[in-house]
């Protein structure tokens, strides 16, 4: 699909402006450590809801001598660092991870920029299955996928159709968050995991498993 969008969708599908690197900073997934984001890099953006704010403020640091993050991540975190490898790329932003929390004038500096860090993602990950971190890509990591009802008659195995992912998407906790609005409208592709599927749109078109 992704590969289909950057062949065909060359006019269509294009960042505005410049082409550069507006993140500062990006997790690199090979390491997992924080890093100073190379010049021109391909990275994937990740669209997630953060629920409850946990209590252990720990699970927020980055190692500030060596940039690693947390021993333990959110599942969502860590799927999605799973995905980036298995795509064959490297790079990840995540506000979480990212953006110095605990500093305001970083965490002002990348609100402005918001648009142009999703826009200029390669492409964007949309957690739109449960209402935490902690519950994961469905399918990637310890969450398992909703399974497709099927059944054996006479030798012939029938499957149902999946539930269309637009309305499992409108439904979606994810669906509810503000800043969804921007980051999926400037986000050019987007590869959104459901409880049951995996689903892609881009600007000039969308796919289903």
């Amino acid at each position: 699909w992704v590969q289909f969008c950057m062949d065909c969708h060359v006019k269509t599908c294009k960042v505005q402006g410049e082409s550069c690197t507006p993140p500062r900073r990006l997790i690199d997934c090979l390491t997992k450590r924080v890093v100073e984001a190379p010049k021109n890099c391909q990275y994937v953006a990740m669209s997630y809801v953060w629920g409850t704010k946990e209590k252990d403020t720990r699970n927020y640091l980055v190692c500030a001598e060596t940039g690693l993050l947390p021993e333990h991540l959110p599942a969502v975190i860590e799927d999605a660092i799973t995905v980036v490898r298995g795509l064959d790329l490297r790079y990840l932003w995540v506000d979480r991870y990212c953006i110095i929390q605990s500093d305001d004038k970083d965490v002002l500096k990348h609100m402005s920029i918001m648009d142009l860090i999703y826009n200029h993602a390669h492409m964007t990950i949309i957690a739109a299955a449960g209402n935490d971190p902690s519950f994961g890509l469905p399918g990637v990591g310890s969450r398992f996928r909703s399974p497709q009802p099927s059944a054996n008659v006479k030798g012939n195995v029938l499957v149902s159709t999946l539930p269309d992912p637009q309305d499992m998407i409108k439904r979606s906790k994810w669906m509810e968050r503000a800043w969804v609005y921007q980051e999926a409208l400037f986000s050019i592709r987007r590869l959104i995991f459901t409880e049951h599927q995996v689903y892609f749109e881009c600007n000039n078109m969308h796919c289903y498993e």
